[in-house]
């Protein structure tokens, strides 16, 4: 991501990746069941942090891609890929770029709790770039947390439903909070067609489907 978005406060991602390391999220299998069904074999982990989605697709025998904006959290994931005796193909990247692959490269693509983690043109810009590399017909699911979630943390507020705490371990990183409407808007917006969206834990999940044409 940009200097606003990440580099702000660095030790915050070594604080919460190893929070995360083990947890994978009670939504995936039935997100792999539905990858399965429609023939999904590449998948993009969109900041994969230390790997725990990454490897739970891996292990499934998907052909799993990931990003992160943190070297450690790349190499934490290459070792626990190693000792467990599977691959990935995972890269030190920002989101704030040009993703680094082929026009209509992937099955799917999943960000889990990453793409709130920017004001909105950046967020905007990962809209685009995923609606570029996935194929017509695949999947984007995100995890991002709802508008009332960030509304009562103490920050500085640098545009509408975006703000940067001013202590505590994320101090210094955005946090954009969505409203199921924006969410809407933002896939439509970039060629989605929405197959479902539900809140859980003060997150909404949203499933969907980039349009045939």
């Amino acid at each position: 991501m940009s200097n606003l978005s990440m580099d702000t406060n660095k030790d915050a991602w070594r604080y919460w990746y190893p929070r995360k390391e083990e947890i994978v999220d009670e939504g995936m299998p039935k997100l792999e069941k539905m990858f399965r069904k429609d023939g999904v074999s590449r998948i993009l982990d969109l900041g994969c942090g230390t790997g725990r989605h990454t490897i739970y697709f891996a292990e499934r025998r998907f052909d799993v891609y990931g990003f992160d904006f943190s070297p450690h959290a790349i190499q934490r994931s290459k070792e626990r890929l190693k000792a467990k005796g599977i691959s990935a193909h995972l890269m030190v990247w920002d989101m704030s770029k040009k993703f680094p692959y082929q026009n209509e490269f992937f099955d799917a693509i999943i960000a889990i709790r990453v793409i709130h983690h920017a004001p909105m043109k950046i967020i905007k810009h990962v809209f685009s770039e995923v609606n570029r590399i996935t194929k017509k017909g695949g999947f984007f699911f995100a995890q991002v947390p709802t508008f009332q979630k960030t509304f009562w943390s103490k920050g500085k507020w640098i545009e509408s439903e975006t703000r940067i705490p001013l202590e505590g371990p994320e101090k210094g990183v955005p946090h954009h909070g969505f409203t199921e409407q924006e969410l809407l808007e933002l896939s439509k917006s970039f060629n989605f067609e929405i197959k479902e969206i539900y809140e859980r834990e003060e997150h909404f999940n949203l499933l969907a489907i980039k349009r045939q044409s």
